[in-house]
């Protein structure tokens, strides 16, 4: 039995009556009218209460209860205090003893702010399009009777925090055939991007000394230098950024404890790796120096993201046959990171960057960016966005000239 809330009841026979003969754009345009004005409460809910990494109880429970309501299995606090999963299947007993076993899209909402400046990334967009592209596809399913499963993933802490690498080490990732979701950014009204991502990693380093005639902050400076004198050795698109974070309290004493803290960059995890090893080359030859002993810790890397090509040219192609979009993949990798590059190394994925409009000088991780968050037009750009992800979907489970094996040899090849 297909679940369903009462409000998707009421329209059920009616939609699929009257949506015989259209495509399957035009019948997402009726489903954009028919959600947006409650997608729309939810956005604004959630940029006008704004939290911070794994701190997002409004935003975690405003999304769970709409997704409670409108007849989705709901997981809440799923492996993470403020992460959840929804998720809807339609069966085809057929079909199963065909393929086996039930294919799996998801979709991915994230819904954390910025320090200070709230919603500067357009979180609260990112939260509806994923329950927007979830609404769309299971209407999709339902017209069509098509089977399958699409499962909604929430997750906080993107803005540093890392939730999705805490996700996938906990499993939520297994299973699915193909994650998908969008980020809205600055840029011409129509035009939606796909572009990798550096791979990046914090390093907090430690020197100390219990000698009386040691001095901790001479190998902080040391190192500080040697990592700066190293520049010249790395490549070009390497990028090392470095603070010393505890030098002393006393200047009558000697420093007993002194602290640095590093982000290293670099466009692949490979190439993160050599830099990693580059850097704590310096790091312990500073120690060694100065006859301190080093602690050192890594973070978990944040990956590159590897955009799958096969998803980038079906999106390309739903977005300018049914939208007039244009979606392009550009060359090279943007300067930001995201704990989405991870997913992308565990599943075959796809992020578009779509644009909304925005003040001049008002990109991303700025205060009027906070504000474009809120527009209409900001809304608006997000549902057609999320209706090209969800007919992207569609054409997943369809599996039409096996579009699947496809994707997965892509992804099999180190392609993304």
């Amino acid at each position: 039995m297909v679940n369903l809330s009462p409000y998707q009841q009421q329209h059920q026979s009616t939609d699929q009556a009257s949506s015989r003969g259209q495509s399957n754009a035009e019948f997402l345009r009726v489903e954009i009218d028919r959600w947006s004005a409650r997608l729309r409460e939810i956005s604004l809910s959630i940029h006008d209460h704004p939290e911070l990494a794994y701190h997002e109880t409004h935003a975690h429970d405003v999304l769970t209860t709409f997704l409670i309501e409108e007849g989705f299995n709901v997981t809440t606090s799923y492996f993470l205090h403020t992460a959840f999963r929804a998720e809807w299947s339609l069966s085809s007993a057929e079909r199963l003893v065909e393929e086996e076993e039930e294919k799996v899209v998801m979709f991915q909402s994230e819904y954390d702010a910025l320090p200070k400046i709230g919603h500067a990334c357009g979180h609260n967009l990112i939260a509806i399009s994923g329950v927007a592209a979830l609404l769309f596809l299971r209407s999709l399913m339902i017209r069509s009777n098509h089977p399958g499963k699409i499962v909604l993933l929430g997750t906080p802490a993107e803005e540093g925090g890392g939730g999705k690498i805490q996700l996938i080490e906990k499993g939520a990732y297994e299973g699915v055939d193909v994650c998908v979701m969008c980020h809205p950014g600055p840029g011409k009204l129509g035009m939606g991007t796909f572009i990798g991502s550096l791979a990046i990693q914090t390093i907090n380093a430690s020197y100390h000394t219990e000698s009386s005639d040691g001095n901790a902050l001479d190998a902080a400076v040391l190192a500080y230098s040697n990592i700066s004198d190293s520049r010249q050795q790395m490549r070009p698109d390497d990028r090392v950024h470095g603070i010393i974070i505890n030098g002393g309290q006393d200047l009558n004493s000697p420093v007993s404890l002194a602290s640095l803290k590093y982000f290293i960059r670099s466009p692949t995890s490979d190439h993160l790796s050599a830099l990693r090893d580059r850097v704590s080359g310096c790091f312990q030859g500073a120690a060694l120096s100065t006859a301190t002993r080093l602690e050192i810790n890594f973070s978990t890397p944040h990956l590159d993201q590897r955009n799958n090509p096969v998803l980038c040219s079906v999106y390309g192609e739903i977005a300018r046959e049914g939208w007039g979009y244009e979606a392009i993949v550009e060359d090279g990798v943007g300067a930001f990171s995201t704990d989405f590059g991870n997913v992308t190394h565990v599943v075959p994925s796809v992020a578009i960057s779509y644009a909304i409009p925005t003040l001049p000088n008002g990109g991303n991780h700025t205060p009027l960016f906070t504000r474009s968050a809120r527009s209409i037009r900001a809304h608006e750009e997000t549902l057609k966005t999320a209706a090209c992800l969800a007919e992207l979907g569609f054409k997943v489970l369809v599996n039409s000239d096996g579009l699947r094996s496809k994707i997965r040899k892509a992804f099999e090849s180190g392609r993304g």
